[in-house]
């Protein structure tokens, strides 16, 4: 018998989260934020500077405590909570390591054996087309 995998696997529902400025005022960060990620779906967030994008991932990472709302992780079939992790815009890649080297970095950090590291980067590479770079350096 084949699990069905669930069909949300983040649900981040009326987020908010405001910030005290050192002049006693305060900043809306975040404001009844909701977005729901699908099992399998590549998503970006994209928006100018300030706008909270950092702010939510901090939170949907446990980095941040938001002041409102839910964000629900849905674990996968043998009751494990999706792992995060968080890509920043600067400085994101290792100039000496390939392309390949570079999506392994994590994984390795992770303890993941080089086979299963291989193939999870195949699988990742081949999802952004990007099979044809992988052992190109990032141009930095």
């Amino acid at each position: 018998m084949t699990t069905q995998l669930p069909e949300t696997l983040l649900k981040v529902d009326n987020v908010s989260k405001t910030f005290d400025l050192p002049n006693g005022g305060e900043v809306c960060a975040l404001s009844d934020l909701s977005l729901t990620v699908g099992q399998g779906e590549f998503v970006s967030i994209v928006g100018p500077s300030g706008c909270g994008k950092s702010t939510l991932f901090n939170i949907i990472g446990g980095l941040t405590k938001q002041d409102q709302g839910t964000i629900t992780l849905t674990p996968n079939e043998s009751g494990e909570t999706p792992k995060i992790g968080m890509v920043f815009q600067q400085d994101s890649s290792f100039p000496w390591r390939t392309v390949q080297e570079n999506i392994e970095f994590p994984l390795e950090m992770m303890g993941m054996d080089r086979q299963q590291r291989k193939e999870k980067v195949q699988y990742f590479v081949e999802l952004v087309g990007l099979q044809d770079f992988t052992d190109s350096f990032p141009n930095c």
